[in-house]
């Protein structure tokens, strides 16, 4: 019984291992595995974000990495744009500039079309003698097609306008237009008025008078308008304000004879100078509106007089 306690004590003083599962430890009886601790690898300096001292520091060539470049590119996009030795090359308009640039260059060439010459009272009868004439005083035809021409009736009244068919006017050419064979409306003697407008309506020419006599028609020469013979389809006579006309004189003059007023009335011109003198289209008129004469092919000689009785003209000496 001693024995049986002895060996009691023992067993509870030197401790004996508790009983455990098979889940609660490992079963493998091969040595432990000894794994080295991880260790961290320090990040370059320059892949870390830089502060604003370090990026003064860092030169242009640390920034950005060397790229090899092809023979002959730039070594720089600017380098192309910027190049003083090439001529830039402008960029291409897009479409609505262009379609701009088109009708600002029509409406340049359309202001070379004028009106040119109009005779309102011709000699004899108007109908089917009064015209109107355009210049194309350009270098470039002009297409003539749509546009429209006409006097103070046609403003309230487009239906008595003239509209332009497919007439193309060549550089430095006139056009004629007759009423009642082109134009219907009547021109009037006195306190008339043309226009002419482009096809986008836009005004390109206009003129207006307020007198004109029988057998002269107006005419235009670069800076004024002018009354001289017509020229339809041709030059224009040579503006009368800018001749060097001869001096002559008028010499006599009667206007109230002993017997008839209508027969004997007479107006004497003389020539002084040494050369004769023409007297195409010069005027003789009193103050009346319609007391003119208008002289045709005459011409007076050296020292002579010329002489017109009041029968052959529709002037009344008082």
């Amino acid at each position: 019984m001693r024995i049986v306690f002895r060996v009691i004590l023992f067993v509870l003083l030197i401790g004996i291992p508790p009983f455990y599962t098979c889940a609660d430890t490992p079963t493998s009886t091969d040595p432990p595995v000894s794994v080295p601790p991880i260790q961290e690898t320090p990040t370059p300096k320059n892949d870390l974000p830089l502060t604003m001292e370090e990026r003064e520091e860092v030169s242009p060539s640390e920034q950005l990495p060397s790229i090899p470049l092809e023979e002959g590119a730039p070594s720089s996009p600017l380098d192309t744009i910027l190049d003083p030795t090439e001529t830039p090359t402008p960029p291409t308009p897009n479409e609505p500039q262009k379609i701009l640039t088109e009708k600002t260059a029509r409406s340049l060439t359309a202001d070379a079309i004028r009106i040119n010459e109009i005779l309102a009272n011709p000699s004899g009868s108007d109908t089917g003698n009064e015209f109107i004439e355009l210049y194309n005083d350009s270098d470039s035809t002009v297409d003539l097609k749509d546009w429209e021409i006409y006097d103070k009736t046609g403003i309230a009244s487009p239906s008595k306008r003239f509209t332009f068919g497919n007439i193309i006017l060549a550089p430095h050419d006139y056009l004629t237009l007759y009423n009642q064979r082109d134009f219907s409306f009547v021109l009037n003697n006195s306190d008339e008025e043309i226009f002419v407008d482009n096809a986008d309506h836009i005004r390109i020419a206009h003129y207006a008078y307020t007198t004109s006599h029988e057998g002269l028609s107006w005419n235009y020469d670069d800076s004024q308008w002018y009354e001289e013979s017509p020229t339809p389809h041709a030059e224009n006579m040579e503006n009368p304000l800018t001749k060097d006309y001869p001096a002559l004189m008028l010499n006599e003059l009667l206007p109230d004879p002993i017997d008839n007023e209508e027969t004997d009335e007479f107006i004497e011109i003389y020539n002084p100078f040494d050369t004769s003198a023409s007297l195409e289209n010069w005027m003789i008129k009193d103050a009346t509106a319609t007391g003119t004469y208008l002289f045709g092919d005459a011409t007076i000689d050296a020292h002579a007089y010329l002489d017109r009785i009041s029968q052959h003209i529709r002037i009344c000496a008082q």
